[in-house]
């Protein structure tokens, strides 16, 4: 388990907007914060492998705050271990003081965040279009830059790397390589995520707002939402690859990751639900 952690990253960025002249409420607002991460200090990124390793010391399981059917695991792309993916967001004109938006990025990769980023935009998008695109480029640089890294690392991309966004015109101005009468005014370096796009190296992939996880780097969510992107961002819910999602999503079992709740149906299925309990504790995971 790494120590990191993302899911505060937008209440920090927004903190630090009034820490020179602070009011009572942002010092109620830092309280809370502070309260936050006291009752989940045990928290932290976790990264899975495909077979559990021997060698390496044993970790207790993380605790998945949200319920499977929360998870909208139904709706969400699965990745490899050693495949690169991203997600970008943003609001739109939000900040009272200056009206401008919010961008916030997630990298994953082995089930777990590598990299994140939530930053207000430095110039006034005119539509949520062009906010959307400055985020998809922010995340566009982000991931050039690792793939580099993982290229001098012996672990090469050789697909494009997937960024999930939940804006249509983003995606589709970034796809087609084509400006629309409307955002003909768009500074040069947010289409420079077409060019990516055109050269292999990026592919803007729409998701629904609900699995976007970079949701939560730009915006305050219900509590539901929340957890749920949380769960996915600190690598709390098993990736595809794994033994772990297999039994969890794959048997049909109502078999609770965290108590070990189960209501089976029939009795091979009482004999399976017995044994998840037992094989879970043989599942490891790294960081």
């Amino acid at each position: 388990m790494a120590t990191c952690r993302p899911d505060i990253a937008h209440a920090v960025v927004k903190l630090s907007q009034f820490s020179v002249c602070p009011h009572k409420l942002h010092f109620s607002g830092l309280k809370h914060l502070l309260k936050y991460l006291y009752h989940t200090k045990s928290d932290g990124l976790y990264f899975w492998r495909e077979t559990a390793n021997p060698l390496l010391t044993k970790k207790d399981r993380p605790r998945i705050n949200s319920n499977r059917n929360d998870l909208l695991w139904e709706q969400r792309r699965e990745f490899g271990p050693t495949e690169l993916n991203g997600s970008a967001d943003s609001d739109w004109g939000t900040c009272p003081r200056t009206r401008r938006s919010f961008s916030g990025m997630i990298i994953r990769m082995a089930g777990g965040t590598i990299a994140y980023k939530t930053r207000l935009q430095s110039v006034i998008a005119q539509s949520s279009t062009e906010a959307e695109l400055m985020a998809a480029n922010d995340a566009g640089k982000m991931i050039l830059y690792i793939r580099s890294i993982l290229w001098d690392l012996g672990i090469p991309q050789l697909a494009a790397t997937v960024i999930g966004e939940d804006n249509d015109a983003c995606t589709a101005i970034g796809n087609a390589q084509k400006p629309t009468p409307r955002t003909k005014h768009v500074d040069i370096k947010q289409r420079a995520i077409a060019d990516w796009i055109e050269r292999d190296l990026l592919k803007l992939e729409r998701v629904d707002t609900s699995v976007n996880l970079s949701d939560q780097m730009t915006k305050l969510l219900s509590r539901i939402l929340f957890h749920r992107h949380n769960d996915y961002i600190l690598g709390h819910v098993p990736p595809g690859y794994t033994r772990a999602y297999k039994e969890y999503f794959g048997t049909g079992l109502k078999v609770d990751l965290n108590t070990g709740d189960k209501n089976p149906t029939t009795s091979a299925d009482k004999r399976l639900a017995n044994s998840l309990a037992a094989r879970w504790d043989h599942i490891c995971l790294f960081s």
